[in-house]
């Protein structure tokens, strides 16, 4: 939220208003408002060392664009219809510091019309035309911007700009805010005048929801051809876990794009927290090489059940550019029945030989510095990798340096096998207490661990996170 109501100016407002020559008639009309987006700011952005941080995140608006008719009378009177090609109307794009009265009843311009430079737009919907005379960074607010998805970094959230807040900043004006309330949408269907009778007689229950441009990441990557100068440094700072949640209310190319300007572990660690279909999109539009750097940093089930939802020839295409290594963990997953232990299993876990030392194991330790979850617990196997023990990491700790490991294990494992259902694997950790239960082969050889965490996703909260069945 932000106050800015004093001075500030709607732009459905302004669309539509009558703009007057210097001898006062009518000359067209304000069809939009240009702004320079995007840290493409001239020096005029900063007229003060103190409006440095203002011009940096409140974009100046720099231009109106006009539909130009022919000279009419004084704006009291009715405005001449347009006949005839010599009537013609005109795009022109006029910059504010031409604009008298900028947010009045009309708008007055200083010199004639055909000073400013002409704008080729097209009268008719569709892109095509639209961007020819703004300059590099320079958008048009009510084409590009309003009623489009853009996403409120503060409030981590996906929100619809009804209408946007200009507001006089340092001398200029600028764009300040979005407006996404619901009297801002009432206003534009029915008018300032009606819209502030419905909020009296709701008695203030319609109320302005606004969000400041310091918390805005516009998800357009490219304007119809206007490329915007945006990083996207605030949305990419988010937690993994909030930008889920924003890519869950997005469309593909933006989820996409999203994901795409992340480095491939922070998208790795963004996918796994997304919904298995959101994944599944992402993945299918990325890249090949992009999608395999991502699967290389994810979990291998987690790979795995994003991988065996993919289209057959994608899905071998992204494992064919995996590290071999890792390749194949995902590939031994997908072998099994994913409503099993082994379709849940992880197999990023730790196991040790029994005569390591307790230095010699915390040693190992260090060198491969696994993951907080891996090390749960910490597994003993013997030269077949069959599971003979367990001891917790503070079983290790509290252990005289040169303990052996099968001195201070426990020989009696609780384990599932990898047929386990789901339920099964949950009576046993719950039963327990565990936090990580291993999972063996019907010859007792290790062959990955399930998590309680991976277990709550599947079981206590189907509706969040459910595994996805991989198709046969």
């Amino acid at each position: 939220m932000i106050a800015i109501r004093v001075g500030a100016i709607h732009l459905s407002e302004l669309i539509g208003k009558p703009i007057l020559d210097p001898d006062g008639r009518v000359v067209g009309r304000l069809k939009d408002v240009a702004a320079m987006m995007g840290g493409m700011n001239s020096s005029q952005d900063n007229p003060s060392q103190e409006n440095n941080a203002v011009a940096g995140v409140f974009p100046r608006i720099t231009r109106i664009l006009a539909l130009i008719s022919r000279p009419g009378p004084p704006v009291s009177g009715p405005e001449p219809p347009i006949s005839g090609p010599e009537q013609r109307p005109l795009w022109r794009l006029i910059p504010t510091d031409m604009v008298d009265g900028l947010g009045a009843h009309a708008l007055k311009i200083k010199g004639p019309v055909t000073n400013f430079a002409p704008a080729s737009f097209p009268d008719t919907g569709g892109a095509a035309g639209w961007g020819a005379g703004l300059a590099p960074g320079e958008v048009l607010l009510a084409r590009y911007i309003l009623d489009r998805q853009i996403v409120d970094t503060h409030g981590r959230k996906v929100v619809r700009v009804n209408d946007l807040e200009l507001a006089p900043v340092g001398g200029e004006l600028r764009l300040v805010a979005a407006n996404v309330g619901f009297p801002s949408l009432v206003r534009r269907l029915l008018g300032a005048r009606l819209a502030g009778l419905l909020g009296k007689w709701f008695s203030g229950r319609m109320r302005e929801v606004l969000v400041p441009w310091n918390h805005v990441e516009l998800l357009q990557t490219d304007l119809a051809g206007v490329r915007l100068m945006t990083s996207r440094d605030r949305l990419l700072r988010l937690h993994p876990a909030d930008i889920a949640d924003i890519l869950e209310d997005l469309h593909n190319p933006e989820r996409t794009a999203i994901i795409g300007a992340l480095d491939p572990e922070r998208a790795a660690e963004t996918l796994e927290e997304a919904e298995p279909h959101v994944q599944v999109a992402i993945l299918q539009n990325l890249e090949e090489e992009k999608a395999a750097d991502i699967l290389e940093e994810m979990s291998p089930d987690d790979a795995a059940d994003a991988l065996s939802e993919m289209h057959k020839e994608k899905a071998e295409g992204i494992l064919s550019l995996m590290e071999d290594e890792e390749a194949r963990e995902v590939r031994h997953l997908l072998r099994y029945d994913p409503d099993t232990a082994g379709g849940l299993m992880t197999t990023e876990y730790i196991a040790f030989d029994e005569n390591l030392t307790v230095q010699e194991t915390i040693e190992e330790l260090r060198r491969l510095a696994p993951e907080a979850e891996t090390i749960y617990y910490l597994y003993v196997v013997d030269l077949h990798g069959v599971l003979i023990g367990v001891l917790s990491l503070r079983d290790l700790i509290v252990s005289k340096p040169e303990t052996r490991l099968s001195e201070i294990m426990i020989r009696d494992v609780i384990s599932v096998p990898v047929t386990a259902s789901h339920s099964d694997i949950a009576e046993v950790i719950q039963k327990y207490d565990l936090l990580a239960v291993p999972v063996v082969e019907h010859d007792g050889r290790l062959c990955g661990i399930v998590t309680v965490d991976d277990v709550f996703d599947v079981v206590m909260t189907p509706p969040r996170r459910k595994k996805l069945r991989r198709k046969t």
